[in-house]
């Protein structure tokens, strides 16, 4: 019989629970206002009041794809969308949508061979795709700031072996990145990624290496080390509050990719929910963003979202369905029995 141990998990969250509320508390009381040369010169917890009267245009992106992995070839449907909002005075006065209509997709056929190759290849299509449609909105919205749902860089999961088949569409992939840094850097636009949920724990990272907060961190390490940057943050930040700004390093991707400081924040813009992450190309223009995205988030006291990339997010989401349609008609063309295209049999079972 199985041992039923659930008083022992709810024991270890009550613990971890009440040491990181001791451990917000005590942040907030420590030299949180004090500038931390490991927070860019801000200090560990910054006031961020909403801008309410924001004036001018911005664009998100987000991307979509469905894929279905057959005998020897892979079939991959995806999009990527942009969204414009004018703003004046805080509030939407006009809107655009890139490409127009809510249908359509890109497909492609590929090689299957590797199941890892394959997860990676489908994130390096997605990612191309919203990054190629992100370039075009600077041109064509010219807007303040381009929002990116989702981190400013690859995943370091995307990153393929040299060795792989992936490699060469990762290259391109950071190309791609470049020109969107250098484009946004040129039309002094503001690109933000803004990240649902992340397990980071830069912040805390920067806190325990802080010459100032380093005896706090120790003081807490038994809780601060079993857990991310989103869990205690949701825990020490206050509505209209940041983190102070932290340093992104990524030495796997090469020091000429971003030529400015990319840095990245917690924003809490509602009480009842966690903070957002927010990153930036260039930490310069976090202050003065963070406000309007604060500003945007008040929709809902419980959700705390820009509705722009809402209405991204919904444009390019995809349909299992509009896989299975495009199947078909693959099928239909090239015949029932194209050995390329049979279904796995762990897709086929007729038990399950």
């Amino acid at each position: 019989m199985l041992k039923d141990n659930t008083s022992e998990v709810i024991a270890r969250i009550r613990t971890l629970e009440s040491g990181l509320s001791a451990a917000a508390s005590a942040l907030r009381k420590s030299q949180a206002t004090a500038p931390e040369a490991a927070l860019l010169g801000e200090p560990a917890i910054v006031p961020c009041e909403p801008n309410a009267s924001f004036s001018g245009t911005i664009a998100a992106i987000d991307g979509g794809i469905v894929s279905e992995t057959y005998q020897s070839c892979e079939l991959v449907l995806f999009r990527a969308v942009c969204t414009a909002f004018g703003y004046e005075n805080g509030l939407v006065c006009r809107k655009a949508c890139h490409p127009s209509g809510l249908d359509g997709f890109e497909t492609a056929l590929l090689d299957s061979f590797d199941e890892s190759d394959t997860v990676q290849r489908d994130s390096i299509i997605r990612l191309r795709s919203e990054i190629g449609r992100a370039r075009e909105s600077v041109k064509l919205f010219l807007p303040s700031m381009v929002f990116l749902d989702g981190s400013i860089f690859p995943n370091p999961q995307d990153r393929p072996p040299k060795d792989s088949a992936a490699f060469d569409g990762f290259e391109r992939l950071l190309a791609e990145y470049r020109f969107l840094y250098s484009e946004c850097s040129e039309a002094d636009v503001t690109l933000v990624g803004v990240v649902k949920d992340t397990k980071s724990r830069n912040y805390l990272d920067a806190l325990r290496k802080s010459e100032s907060l380093s005896d706090f961190y120790s003081e807490h390490a038994k809780s601060l080390s079993s857990t991310n940057d989103s869990a205690f943050l949701s825990m020490a930040l206050e509505e209209n509050e940041r983190s102070g700004l932290v340093r992104i390093e990524r030495q796997d991707l090469g020091r000429d990719l971003c030529r400015t400081t990319p840095a990245a924040t917690y924003l809490k813009a509602v009480k009842y929910d966690r903070p957002l992450r927010l990153e930036f190309s260039d930490y310069t223009k976090a202050e003065a963003a963070s406000k309007i995205i604060c500003g945007l988030c008040k929709g809902n006291s419980r959700y705390a979202y820009p509705a722009i990339l809402i209405e991204a997010d919904l444009r390019a989401a995809m349909d299992p369905k509009e896989l299975e349609v495009a199947y078909a008609r693959l099928c239909a063309k090239v015949g029932p029995d194209a050995v390329s295209l049979r279904r796995l049999r762990r897709n086929e079972r007729p038990f399950r």
